[in-house]
């Protein structure tokens, strides 16, 4: 008589780096945390993602959002994973679906933003 065993694969605990500090953007229907990388900025996973565009929502902003959307990266509104942008303008005006100025609505836990 053969009996399976199940084994669990053992995965590392994620390590945290507390030097980093992460910033909030909360918009009127949405809200996401992110951090500095580089020359870019990440958007972490779990962050909401607007649903709707704005009118002036610019054709590139348009066409990157239904790309993290085709992607797998944003299901139901939310980042499914972290994802890189080149800017914090890139990556604020991802997350509330138009134009953005990131440097300002990028804040750190303080209520400072980037700019300041």
């Amino acid at each position: 008589m053969d009996k399976k065993k199940s084994v669990e694969k053992l995965q590392p605990e994620p390590v945290v780096n507390t030097d980093i500090e992460i910033l909030h953007l909360a918009g009127k229907k949405v809200v996401a945390t992110g951090q500095i990388s580089g020359d870019g900025f990440i958007v972490m996973k779990g962050s909401g993602f607007s649903p709707g565009e704005t009118k002036s929502c610019q054709t590139w902003i348009k066409s990157l959002r239904a790309k993290l959307v085709a992607d797998g990266k944003v299901k139901d509104s939310v980042f499914m994973e972290d994802v890189y942008f080149k800017s914090t303008s890139a990556a604020a005006a991802c997350v509330t679906g138009g134009s953005a100025n990131g440097n300002i609505m990028w804040l750190y836990s303080d209520g400072q933003s980037i700019k300041d």
